[in-house]
């Protein structure tokens, strides 16, 4: 695993103060995460490291006791979690559609004047930072952290953040890769503004209006503006076979398929090859390199909170045999950890 130079990476670290260890409290928020997020009236799942609390948001605080008593056999003790009403009603503008401006930035939308599509944004295990996750090859060189300025959207002078992390060795004929993943930092450069900081949300998808199955079909590109949002509320490690799963692009939409192939290896170009990676047969276009690849659970009615979803990784590319479309490859989550390190999305 290449060491990533958190130097060039803003630190956000909130100082862990007298009670439980963050380690503790991460493991409290794991142990609950499955039961709160189906809670009915749950809106979020925090840590407030400073203090030492598990902060969980509801939209109706007279259902607290309910959830306090659900939780009881947990073994939290009373005093680390901390419940509150909280709205997930979005206070942004919702965009129209994969092309719109996106703030805060959320996984879905079109990135970069190479024309991908933003991954997701996720946050170092260590709290330490944030980050933007698309694949590696948007950048103009692969498996290189060229410090490459990305655009969200194409238009205007306002550009998204540089890549911090994309890596890659020399092996036998050319380049070899575990994930094909580029991580960028969510500053932005405004001529007029100036240097800041582009708000991004942890763990958001824009949800289209409309998913259809792959190879060959095109999903929707507007975004729902009733139901905007999905949501991580879980993480697989890697695909598995015959299971249906979920990508967005911003060249063929919300579009989903069954997993085909596990660990494969990828012949990405004649002098880069990507190692064990995996593929489903829903549809993936140029343009579609670096979206977000997620289990979905299409029997839960749309809420206008936000719908969970399973992250598994980003999509890399589209796949053919014998010039027929059979789907697309994406690296998955294991990959990704296995260059990146741990990572997590609350």
């Amino acid at each position: 695993m290449m060491e990533i130079d958190r130097a060039k990476v803003k630190l956000a670290v909130r100082r862990t103060g007298k009670g439980p260890s963050l380690a503790q409290l991460l493991k409290w928020r794991d142990d609950i995460l499955a039961t709160v997020s189906t809670f009915p009236a749950f809106s979020s799942l925090d840590l407030d490291e400073q203090s030492g609390k598990i902060v969980i948001g509801l939209e109706k605080l007279d259902e607290a006791d309910s959830l306090r008593g659900i939780l009881s056999g947990a073994k939290i003790p009373a005093d680390v979690l901390l419940i509150e009403q909280s709205s997930m009603a979005l206070t942004y503008p919702i965009p129209g559609s994969v092309f719109s401006r996106s703030r805060p930035l959320a996984g879905g939308v079109i990135i970069g004047s190479s024309e991908c599509t933003l991954g997701i944004a996720a946050l170092a295990e260590s709290g330490a930072y944030s980050f933007l996750m698309t694949a590696g090859h948007c950048s103009p060189t692969f498996g290189v952290p060229d410090a490459y300025w990305m655009r969200q959207p194409l238009s205007g002078m306002q550009l998204m953040g540089y890549e911090f992390y994309d890596y890659s060795w020399t092996c036998a004929g050319g380049r070899c890769d575990n994930a094909d993943i580029g991580l960028y930092t969510n500053d932005f450069v405004d001529y007029n503004a100036g240097i800041g900081e582009i708000p991004l949300e942890l763990g958001l998808v824009w949800r289209m209006t409309a998913r259809v199955a792959g190879p060959n079909a095109l999903g929707a590109l507007n975004i729902d503006q009733q139901f905007p949002r999905l949501s991580v509320t879980g993480i697989q490690s890697y695909g598995i076979m015959s299971q249906v799963v979920d990508k967005v692009g911003r060249s063929s939409g919300w579009t989903f398929g069954n997993t085909y192939k596990t660990c494969a290896l990828v012949q990405f170009n004649a002098n880069y090859k990507l190692n064990c990676q995996d593929y489903a047969s829903y549809t993936s276009d140029y343009g579609d390199s670096g979206g977000p690849v997620f289990v979905h659970y299409p029997n839960i009615a749309p809420s206008p909170g936000g719908n969970g979803i399973t992250f598994l990784g980003i999509n890399s590319a589209k796949h053919l045999e014998n010039n027929t479309v059979k789907g697309g490859s994406f690296t998955n989550t294991n990959q990704i950890r296995s260059e990146i390190g741990l990572f997590r999305f609350w």
